[in-house]
Formats: structure tokens, sequence, C-alpha cells
């Protein structure tokens, strides 16, 4: 399941964002138990950027912001830190 969420993100980053969407589409299909907590996270952080990068910016803020919410309720604070400094580069600004 990491390795397809880093590959998501990899999408994301270079650009290949249908190929982000498929991606992300079959990981949607999985139905994650409660224990994948972060997985869940994860993939609405993603979904929240694709959204935001297919013109459904407010959604997408949405999404991110509450993702990173939800890790800073589990005290994650150097993760955060370390996908906040990404999203500039995904141009989001200001989360």
């Amino acid at each position: 399941m990491n390795v397809l969420l880093n590959t998501v993100g990899l999408l994301i980053r270079y650009g290949k964002i249908q190929h982000a969407l498929k991606a992300l589409a079959v990981l949607e299909q999985k139905d994650l138990p409660e224990s994948f907590l972060l997985e869940r996270v994860l993939l609405n952080y993603y979904k929240g950027i694709l959204l935001f990068r297919t013109g459904k910016e407010a959604e997408g803020r949405q999404l991110v912001s509450a993702a990173l919410s939800a890790l800073k309720a589990g005290n994650c604070v150097d993760f955060v830190d370390a996908l906040k400094k990404d999203l500039p580069e995904f141009g989001l600004y200001h989360i």
C-alpha cells in the first residue's frame, strides 16, 4: 500500500495527473480497515492535491487541510512539516 501511495505522490510531482488519478481510483476501491489510518489519511492528502490540480480548488484545499489536521492530532509534527514543505510545489500555499 505504501508503495502505491508513494507512486501517486511521484506521479503528481512529475505532472502525470491522469496517471495519478487512475492510481488513486484503484486505491480508493480498496476497503482499507481502520488499522490503516495513516494510509487513509495520505489517500485523502493526495486526493486533495489532485482535486486542486484539476480545478476543484476549494474541495482540494479542504481535503489536504483535513489530512494535515488528522496527522497533527496524532502528534506527527515532523511528518506534517515534511508534507507541508512539498505543497508549494503543487501550487498550494497557506495551508
